[in-house]
């Protein structure tokens, strides 16, 4: 069997759809990557919501995170039990949620891009707040009015806090390598198997379609990279809940994307940006912890 249908299968015979649909139904509705959202059908949209929005939860553990520099540096990390997207965000959970679409790639099932930090931010508090919970961070509204410059885009980064961590946030760098790495291992089997520039046709594709990880997690590796919480620092600053810096330039990325080379896709690369920048590469993956 296809090894990405394997979930939908499981979503198949969950009692949370309260409506039949076939495994190859759903499986021909994800794979139309260029079905546009205002054209799905009610009942398309039920399916949608459900598989789009898939957790899966990690049991936390001692990491160490270490860059592969000639002068490395490297950081004991305590991570707490988590829950992560099983696939990124996609266009139709993001237009869901906000009423917006800001992807260069169209498609619902693709994975939302054109995100700057900002956004994710929002998008984050947006996400908790509709499933019920409290906003994840707290920051300064009257810096998100003026988010055009880089100066004023890093106050409003810089008032950003973090006030409830088991509301849907941003990942720490440290948690996003975990659940690549860690606690399965790193299967260098599936480094190659991501959207990247040798396959990706030069655009994004739709989640679930290249095999997921040990962990379960779908397109971890190219198609989009995604938005972590972190200011850029060496490893030996980010502390030992692996939050880091409160301040800084950039922010970090992981994961590659569809016009990177699968080198530039290994988990282990840091990418980074203004909290401002966007792209048609940048996306995001939302976690919550556990405890």
């Amino acid at each position: 069997m296809d090894p990405h249908k394997i979930v939908y299968n499981d979503i198949y015979n969950s009692t949370k759809l309260g409506f039949h649909i076939s495994p190859s139904e759903l499986d021909c509705l994800v794979r139309n990557e260029d079905a546009e959202f205002p054209n799905i059908s009610v009942g398309d949209s039920k399916i949608l919501t459900y598989l789009l929005s898939c957790s899966t939860t990690l049991h936390g553990g001692l990491y160490l995170m270490q860059d592969g520099s000639c002068q490395a540096t490297s950081g004991s990390v305590v991570i707490n039990d988590f829950e992560i997207m099983t696939f990124p965000v996609t266009n139709y959970l993001f237009y869901l949620i906000t009423h917006t679409c800001p992807s260069f790639h169209k498609g619902s099932t693709r994975p939302v891009e054109n995100l700057n930090w900002l956004d994710c931010i929002i998008f984050a508090n947006l996400y908790s707040q509709y499933f019920g919970m409290r906003p994840a961070y707290q920051y300064d509204p009257d810096a998100r009015m003026q988010l055009g410059e880089d100066e004023t885009a890093k106050i409003f980064a810089d008032s950003v806090r973090l006030i409830d961590k088991n509301s849907w946030r941003l990942a720490t760098e440290a948690e996003w390598e975990y659940a690549t790495c860690c606690p399965k291992g790193l299967d260098d089997t599936h480094l190659h198997e991501g959207w990247d520039r040798s396959n990706s046709d030069w655009r994004t594709h739709a989640v679930g379609q290249k095999p997921p990880n040990p962990n379960g997690l779908y397109d971890m590796h190219g198609n989009t990279w995604d938005w972590t919480w972190n200011w850029f620092s060496p490893y030996d600053q980010i502390g030992g809940d692996g939050f880091g810096p409160l301040t800084g330039i950039k922010k970090t990325g992981r994961g590659g994307c569809w016009y990177h080379t699968p080198a530039e896709c290994h988990p282990k690369v840091r990418r980074t940006g203004t909290p401002n920048s966007y792209c048609n590469s940048h996306g995001a993956r939302l976690v919550r912890s556990l405890k």
